[in-house]
Order: structure tokens, then C-alpha cells, then sequence
């Protein structure tokens, strides 16, 4: 077995890194069928690396947005099916899906917001203890 390593970019490669994200793969999964490794996909997309490369930025953004419409659809259609007990994908687990979701897309992920609580009495005038 060969040791994925260092790779220059191929044009040939944007059009494959696509076509993986539209099946739901993972970055990990596209460097796999690449033969190259995590490491190099990053350096490929990273503006300031030596081994940047535009096209492959391009690529793997569109891989990215691909692969997350195919695993929302999963959800669509398993979901659909999962609120009908009838269905044929009456297995399907949401609880799961929506770990994979978050994992995969950062999903569900919030910014924390510092919020001010004033509390205003009934003639519109802030009350006493809030001041």
C-alpha cells in the first residue's frame, strides 16, 4: 500500500473533489479517493500556503455546499417517512442524523449574546430595582 503524501493539483481534480461532495462525502473521504491527504487539501484551499490553488478552493466550497444538500435530503426524505410509522424508513434515526448534521456542518452550533434586562413598569417608565 502506497503513503498518501504531498500531491500537486491537477485541473482533473476539481471535477472529481465535485462529483464526491454531490454523493455527501467528507473532506476526508474526498483526499482518500484523491490518494492524498487531509493536509494536502488544506494546503491546496489555505490563500497564504505555497500549494494554494484557486481552483481548488472553488472545488472543495462547492463539494462542501453539495454534500450538505445531500445529507439534508437524506434527512427530508427519512424524516418524512420516519413521521409516517408505515414508512419504509421507519429506522431511520433523528437523533443521529442531527449529531451527524452538527458534525459534519456546524449545525446548531450559536453565538453566545449578552442580553439586557430591563424591566419597565405599566406607565412605560423603568422600574425601581432594575435602575
Amino acid at each position: 500500500m502506497a503513503i498518501t503524501g504531498q500531491l500537486s493539483w491537477r485541473p482533473e481534480f476539481a471535477e472529481r473533489i465535485v462529483e464526491l461532495g454531490a454523493q455527501g462525502k467528507s473532506i476526508t473521504q474526498i483526499a482518500a479517493a484523491l490518494d492524498v491527504s487531509r493536509t494536502t487539501i488544506f494546503n491546496w484551499t489555505t490563500e497564504d500556503h505555497p500549494s494554494f490553488e484557486q481552483d481548488a478552493l472553488n472545488a472543495i466550497e462547492r463539494a462542501k455546499e453539495l454534500s450538505e444538500a445531500w445529507w439534508e435530503s437524506i434527512g427530508q426524505d427519512n424524516l418524512h417517512d420516519w413521521i409516517d410509522p408505515k414508512g419504509p424508513h421507519k429506522r431511520f434515526n433523528a437523533k443521529v442524523y442531527e449529531l451527524n448534521m452538527m458534525n459534519r456542518f456546524g449545525w446548531g452550533k450559536k453565538e453566545k449574546h449578552e442580553v439586557e434586562q430591563v424591566v419597565v413598569n405599566v406607565d412605560g417608565e423603568m422600574a425601581k430595582d432594575a435602575q
